[in-house]
């Protein structure tokens, strides 16, 4: 079996700073009220403008979900200790065989190859217009062809 020490120490290492970052950020939560009205100092939100409201619960927003991927990381590190416990880590977790040391060193919690890793389709997440574009581009159309061609369509309706 390989040794593992120094993945370990960088697991451990990252561990720790997730979980003082996941702290800090619990005890800003906790000094700040939860109402939208408390938590920007105003007892009224009357003369707030909307935007103010909107950038604040985009921050609050974009803090749960950065929080969440921290607990997802953390309970990624858990997961990889445990294996190096067990004699299991650096296994594929679908077929048994070893993974690289190479991928181990680049992203410790892995738990499968490269070849057996999930494959994210960006496809379905970019918007549709990227899609008929590309489409378009595809048939000999160029974007700026493309754009002469809509502005007759709009001049001729």
């Amino acid at each position: 079996m390989q040794s593992y020490r120094k993945i370990r120490e960088q697991l451990l290492k990252r561990k720790q700073e997730i979980e003082k970052n996941l702290q800090l950020n619990e005890e800003f939560a906790e000094e700040m009220p939860n109402g939208a009205n408390i938590a920007s100092g105003e007892l009224s939100s009357y003369d707030n403008h909307p935007a103010d409201s909107g950038t604040q619960l985009y921050e609050r927003e974009k803090d749960l979900v950065l929080k969440r991927l921290n607990q997802n990381e953390l309970e990624d590190i858990a997961a990889a200790l445990v294996k190096m416990e067990q004699g299991t880590y650096g296994l594929d977790e679908k077929t048994g065989e070893r993974i690289p040391y190479e991928r181990l060193e680049a992203m410790p919690t892995a738990r499968t190859t490269v070849k057996n890793a999930r494959r994210q389709k960006d496809h379905k997440r970019r918007p549709i217009e990227e899609s008929v574009l590309a489409d378009l581009e595809t048939s000999g159309i160029t974007i700026t062809r493309t754009a002469v061609l809509m502005n007759k369509m709009l001049l001729i309706s």
